[in-house]
């Protein structure tokens, strides 16, 4: 990674996405709020496409809305897809 990805990430100014959840406090609400793919994407640093796949192969905290069969629309939860990419091994 660039010194200049790490400064940007250091800083937090690429966090943008996450603005509407700056002020949302997980301790006393209910369950966390879903995330678009292209919010989770950006917060796993990956392309939305492969976020997608990912979603479609069974990662934790993904969630289809709504019915279709040939194209579905997916949400996620920030903290369960973390907890899956964290908990995956490479091999």
């Amino acid at each position: 990674m660039s010194s200049e990805m790490q400064q940007e990430r250091s800083t937090g100014s690429n966090l943008e996405y996450l603005e509407p959840y700056r002020d949302f406090n997980y301790s006393n609400t209910g369950p966390e709020p879903f995330a678009s793919a292209d919010q989770a994407a950006r917060f796993l640093a990956v392309k939305r496409r492969f976020l997608l796949e990912l979603a479609r192969q069974g990662i934790a905290g993904a969630y289809p809305v709504g019915t279709g069969q040939q194209r579905r629309t997916w949400v996620f939860r920030l903290s369960e897809l973390s907890a899956a990419i964290a908990g995956r091994r490479v091999q």
